[in-house]
């Protein structure tokens, strides 16, 4: 996990498709593609427990997210055509619960 900074309260993980980060509120996910796309391309499943990203059919992360968001309280935006922002709402906000990982096991 990366260091958590109390001075600006956002923790940073860079990963092979792009980055997340979070809050003690929120989870900050962004998808960085190579190739322009439309909504169309996009296969996003935001649950409350399990997240998916797949992208013309091709499956960028999935699995089951390290703790429990609120799903009716996140978000997604495709930027530029090139940049998928993900927003995921804690559903146990707090400095003292913040995630290890994105996704369990890994």
């Amino acid at each position: 996990m990366a260091d958590f900074s109390e001075k600006n309260g956002i923790a940073e993980c860079v990963v092979p498709w792009g980055r997340w980060w979070q809050t003690v509120d929120e989870v900050h996910i962004e998808a960085s593609l190579d190739e322009p796309v439309t909504t169309k391309d996009l296969a996003i499943v935001i649950k409350n427990n399990r997240i998916s990203l797949t992208v013309k059919g091709k499956v960028f992360f999935q699995g089951e997210l390290c703790k429990v968001i609120q799903a009716d309280e996140s978000t997604w935006t495709l930027e530029d055509k090139k940049l998928i922002r993900i927003l995921l709402a804690k559903a146990n906000p707090g400095a003292d619960n913040l995630w290890s990982a994105l996704l369990a096991n890994t």
